[in-house]
């Protein structure tokens, strides 16, 4: 995988959906786009829920197909483990 770095927080009107992978335990995750032209990595999985929990970037990656294939990679895990807490901490589900 690449590098971790840690970018500011895009403003959300700049951020537009692709792709819903699934919910789980209460929270949406989807791949985001950041439509900034002069974004880094544009591509950003996320969670989505009820506020006060809101949009959660979870990494960020390039906007190619490697970019792509990488962050589906990423999405299927950590769609599993949301399922996965949602089948062991009741309070998890929604």
């Amino acid at each position: 995988m690449g590098d971790v770095l840690i970018l500011p927080v895009a403003p959300r009107e700049r951020l537009q959906e692709l792709h819903s992978y699934g919910s789980a335990a209460g929270l949406d995750l989807v791949l985001m786009l950041d439509t900034d032209e002069g974004a880094h990595l544009p591509l950003r999985l996320a969670t989505v829920g009820p506020d006060p929990i809101g949009l959660e970037v979870l990494g960020s990656f390039h906007s190619t197909t490697g970019g792509r294939w990488q962050a589906d990679k990423v999405a299927v895990s950590v769609l599993r483990a949301l399922r996965h807490a949602e089948w062991t901490i009741p309070e998890s589900a929604a």
